[in-house]
């Protein structure tokens, strides 16, 4: 099938640095734009570009963020703000441990430090979207009361495990429901967190490893309780279906977009130097310069959709959210040095306006939500489970631990089951 191909268009405002390589020293320019070789009336020449990667990732970006303010919003119109949350993250803080333990028998104390250890080794960068989902919720709740929830909550579920917790077990329980405000955004339902060794998507051909690697069972564990995924249905998040993630190719190919008006003069230089803070002078070492695309050029591009790959909560709807995404960007900065205002731009796809676009994301997630529900039906469950069992059994393993990940995926299907009663009918206002 032939692909449907969507043009794009983005105007720089403001002076954009995109980089390549750096220059060779000596040079007159150490940072230089990203350029690509094009052919021209016969000839090679090389032209600076926006990279099909770039508009990519700021696509994903701003759609990872318009979901997680979404399920935020289902988050603080629950009755209890503070429960709801804190039973999120106590669950899937649960769900590894109780997968440990009855996949590779690992002690309850053992497990609760090798998963603290684990979700410490987590990027604690705080970021603009981490500090901005944090800002939209600090009116209804603050981290201590969220620390002290998770624990006591963890603390009843691990009682479900052992009986009554023994009093030295309060160290391993406090250190894994110690909560960050970076660490906040990897536990909301739904959306991965792309850049997280454990909390990122994870294919089903994990299945393969499941049942000998620790690391592997806990990351298909939380994505499932986290209704990341639904094994043999689901394979990945809403963002990661339309983006793509490791094991699953994106039905989207995105084109680098070229210079319309640029002309062929040399690009603008800038020089810049770091201050040193004690001396109040330029930093040694630190000049440099630095190439620049002027503002007011146009660069024009194209997407790809293969729309056999596109998975059916998409395919209706695609085109909306394409120019939702779009509208949304240009009021975004694109490219390096954006804290000395490089890298404003104006964007726009060439899609017809369907009227739509208001309430697209409320309709793919309610979409979402639906395939996650109806999937957890008994008799859906009960397939699904039956073919895992297959699977491993396919693959040589023995029984004990084919029954070990049996129990842990049916004990995460429980906890996303959870989620979906507390968020799945609630409403936005």
């Amino acid at each position: 099938m032939i692909p449907d191909e969507i043009p794009y268009t983005i105007k720089t405002i403001t002076p954009l640095h995109i980089g390549g390589e750096r220059g060779i020293k000596p040079a007159l320019i150490d940072l230089k734009v990203e350029r690509r070789i094009i052919i021209d009336g016969g000839t090679y020449k090389e032209v600076p570009v926006i990279p099909g990667s770039t508009v990519k990732g700021i696509l994903r970006h701003t759609y990872e963020e318009l979901l997680r303010y979404k399920v935020l919003e289902r988050i603080t119109n629950t009755k209890d703000v503070i429960d709801t949350l804190s039973d999120i993250i106590a669950s899937s803080l649960y769900i590894p441990v109780y997968g440990l333990k009855r996949m590779f028998g690992m002690d309850i104390k053992t497990s609760m430090n090798y998963l603290a250890r684990l979700i410490g080794r987590e990027q604690q960068v705080v970021t603009e979207d981490v500090l901005s989902i944090y800002n939209g919720l600090e009116t209804k709740l603050t981290l201590g009361a969220i620390e002290e929830n998770v624990r006591e909550k963890l603390k009843e579920r691990v009682r479900d495990l052992i009986g009554e917790v023994p009093r030295d077990y309060e160290r391993e329980v406090s250190r894994l429901a110690k909560v960050s405000v970076p660490q906040l955004v990897s536990f909301i339902p739904f959306i991965s967190d792309p850049v997280s060794p454990i909390f990122s998507c994870i294919s089903d051909t994990a299945l393969i490893d499941l049942p000998n690697d620790r690391n592997v069972a806990i990351r298909y564990l939380l994505n499932i309780a986290l209704g990341r995924k639904f094994p043999l249905v689901i394979e990945v998040c809403p963002v990661c279906l339309l983006f793509g993630a490791a094991g699953r190719s994106s039905p989207l190919r995105f084109l680098d977009a070229l210079p319309e008006n640029l002309g062929s003069s040399p690009l603008p230089i800038r020089t810049r130097v770091s201050i040193d803070r004690n001396t109040l002078t330029a930093k040694r070492g630190k000049l440099y310069t630095l190439e620049y695309i002027p503002p007011g050029t146009v660069f024009k591009g194209s997407i790809y959709v293969m729309k056999t790959m596109l998975h059916p909560i998409y395919r209706d709807i695609y085109r909306d959210l394409l120019l939702l995404l779009f509208k949304i960007i240009q009021k975004r900065m694109i490219g390096g040095l954006k804290t000395t205002g490089m890298g404003v731009v104006e964007a726009s796809v060439s899609i017809e306006n369907s009227g739509s676009r208001n309430d697209i994301i409320d309709r793919l997630f309610n979409k979402y939500l639906d395939l996650l529900s109806k999937s957890l039906s008994d008799r859906e469950k009960e397939l699904i489970i039956s073919t895992i069992r297959d699977k491993l059994e396919a693959l040589g393993h023995d029984n004990d631990k084919i029954e070990g990940v049996i129990e842990a995926i049916k004990e995460s299907m429980k906890a996303l089951e959870e989620i979906i009663k507390k968020l799945g009918k609630t409403t936005s206002g």
